[in-house]
């Protein structure tokens, strides 16, 4: 049950093939009339295409061991022809939500799309993910916070086995709650599928359950990004599925050992799959129409990157499902970022873009080098910025790091051969195209530092739409940010004194940081970024260290004094991840960026907290909660409120235990 920590490409790499050698393929037959990638047409094209696959394959000797489909035809090639694409207009919801007004409690990367988490807002109540149950806390301004309702995720007990219920999103007083299940039905080729539970929530705070869906896939989780975004009412879900799928053919059928004859390629179409109940599942239609599979003409990759959009208000709806999945076949991807327009995927050197509002609509541009995680990534006006590092050797690359303070010291060796280097590199949309054949040397880069391994990116964040924030760690005690202007390259930089685990933004004032060091967790806070940067010191929490690592486990509230912040933390430098509670630190930090501590509300015994599902915190559990004018602190099995009004943060009322 334990799977959740391995990376798809692990996955990807025991199933099938991950080379990445001809994902730049730049054929002209890749691109359509339009200037997109091409789809394909029918699904007599897509066994065309297969069968190009199976010569290119072999030529190449990708895949010769890969897959486990033996005998028999790949999952999906039974389905009857596919109906004509569909297209989604939220506008004609066949059902109304009761519009409650939510407040933002989430640490969104983009202000206009909502992220999966663990505890959202509706009107009066918080609504909690917590091990397989939902629960609704009272949070109304003239009450005591109480516990108002539970209700399991799983609608039948049977179901609570080989699941994770892991991210959690509410539109009006609509409730979507993500999860992953893992299934193996043999006969019909499912290994896993992305779950959805959906709920509604009275006013006076009692859960309704509606509807279960489950959809063919690969297991979505990241360690620091999710999988599922709320964007402009509709739901949107990345959900990867192995494509090409291989069939051996052997001389000999009794002796697998035996030399084989042949290796067939045939389509595995992610499909809606139906509960029949007592736990039993069996496949359904198909979720994707062949129409709605970009793909590149002369690419081996497997992997078909599916985004999945549904109108929240119509995933309601009691046996429908109005969702439509689109996707691009490729390789393994590195990252992805959703923006309030596009979803972008960086997969070896190209990144593609999907347009959300047609999802039909798929572009790429080449992208060469790494990037380390979806904060890479920020869409300005039409410009999409991309932080990247790549090898480079001083000999023949001599671009220069422009700096306005070459005289600090830097834990950054500069100028050495055999480097690495870190740059920003601006990506116009206009310039996205179905070929991705850009000129890569020709695009307009920044770049603001070069290693020789001495020191490593740990955190980066783009800061009011002109900075960007890169943290360096070394592989000491020491750390340091460089701060970049996207207007003209300059670069400062400023050194800080502990090992940096977290880098967050702070509103309009600057940025948020937590540094780890000998005696504990010092915070500190870097303030006018635009001119010329000043770092400013709090104080160290003795014997503490940093508890949550996703960003949702940070919060900064806006206030006339500046803002409130609050910061899960552990004493000691043991953390048992994903099952121990943890307490928050509580911060005011004022205009000039100096940071006050408020002190530290502890979590209480929760050893009678008993768990039937989804046993492990992947997500995390702890996180501080400013929501209207009161503030929550969220440690994992238990919720209180909390006064920040006097010199010490303080608890007041009762500490509410999640009871299932």
């Amino acid at each position: 049950m334990f799977i959740k920590p391995y990376s798809l490409c692990f996955i990807a790499l025991t199933f099938f093939a991950c080379d990445t050698n001809d994902a730049n393929t730049s054929s002209s037959e890749s691109e359509d009339s339009s200037g997109y990638l091409m789809q394909f047409q029918s699904e007599a094209q897509v066994n065309e295409w297969l069968a190009q696959q199976s010569v290119m394959r072999e030529e190449s000797g990708i895949g010769s061991d890969m897959g486990f489909v033996e005998y028999a035809e790949a999952a999906g090639t039974d389905m009857p022809a596919p109906s004509e694409p569909t297209t989604m207009d939220s506008s004609s919801d066949s059902r109304e939500s009761e519009e409650a007004e939510n407040e933002n409690i989430t640490n969104n990367q983009e202000a206009e799309v909502d992220e999966g988490g663990i505890v959202k807002n509706i009107g009066d109540h918080l609504v909690i993910l917590r091990r397989g149950h939902l629960f609704s806390v009272a949070i109304a301004e003239s009450g005591e916070t109480e516990l108002t309702d539970s209700i399991a995720v799983a609608r039948e007990e049977i179901l609570k086995e080989d699941v994770w219920y892991d991210e959690l999103l509410v539109k009006g007083n609509q409730i979507v709650v993500l999860g992953y299940r893992y299934l193996y039905i043999e006969d019909e080729e499912i290994y896993g599928s992305t779950e959805i539970n959906t709920f509604t929530l009275s006013t006076d705070g009692i859960f309704e359950r509606e509807t279960s869906h489950w959809l063919e896939s690969y297991d979505y989780y990241d360690s620091d990004n999710s999988a599922s975004r709320l964007v402009n009412g509709d739901l949107v879900l990345y959900m990867p599925h192995a494509f090409v799928q291989p069939v051996y053919d052997y001389i000999d059928e009794s002796n697998v050992e035996s030399e084989r004859a042949q290796v067939r390629y045939v389509a595995s179409y992610p499909r809606k799959i139906n509960y029949e109940g007592n736990g039993e599942f069996s496949a359904g239609e198909r979720l994707v129409d062949p129409r709605n599979i970009s793909y590149i003409d002369g690419d081996t990759g497997s992997l078909l990157h599916n985004i999945v959009k549904c109108p929240v208000l119509n995933l309601a709806d009691e046996g429908s499902l109005d969702c439509q999945g689109h996707g691009v076949l490729s390789h393994y991807k590195e990252e992805m970022y959703v923006s309030a327009s596009h979803a972008f995927l960086k997969v070896a050197d190209q990144i593609f873009a999907i347009s959300l509002g047609d999802e039909s609509k798929i572009k790429r541009h080449k992208l060469e080098g790494q990037v380390q995680d979806q904060f890479a990534f920020k869409l300005i006006d039409d410009q999409l910025w991309v932080s990247l590092s790549s090898y480079s050797n001083s000999e023949t690359d001599n671009t220069e790091l422009s700096s306005t303070n070459e005289t600090a010291a830097s834990i950054i060796e500069d100028n050495t051969s055999n480097e690495l280097e870190y740059m920003l590199v601006q990506l116009p949309l206009e310039e996205f195209n179905g070929q991705g054949n850009q000129d890569f040397a020709a695009l307009n880069k920044i770049t603001f530092a070069r290693s020789d391994f001495n020191a490593f990116l740990m955190k980066q964040r783009y800061f009011a739409g002109s900075q960007f924030i890169a943290a360096f760690n070394d592989y000491g005690s020491n750390s340091e940010i460089k701060i970049v202007s996207l207007e003209n390259g300059t670069v400062q930089s400023l050194e800080l004194p502990g090992f940096l685990t977290r880098l967050e933004l702070m509103g309009s004032l600057g940025t948020f940081m937590a540094l780890q060091n000998e005696a504990g967790l010092q915070v500190a806070t870097a303030v006018n970024l635009d001119s010329e940067a000043e770092l400013r010191l709090g104080e160290t929490l003795v014997g503490q260290a940093e508890a949550e690592s996703r960003s949702h486990g940070f919060y900064f509230k806006p206030n006339e004094m500046g803002g409130y912040l609050g910061l899960p933390v552990i004493s000691g430098d043991y953390y048992d991840w994903g099952s121990q509670s943890a307490s928050i630190a509580f911060y005011q930090v004022n205009t000039d960026g100096a940071i006050d501590q408020w002190g530290t509300i502890d979590s209480g015994d929760q050893s009678s907290l008993n768990c039937t599902s989804s046993c492990v915190d992947w997500y995390g559990n702890t996180r501080p909660l400013f929501l209207k004018n009161r503030v929550y602190a969220l440690m994992g099995g238990e919720i209180t409120e909390v006064d920040l009004s006097g010199d010490e943060a303080r608890q007041v009322g009762p500490r509410v235990l999640l009871v299932e």
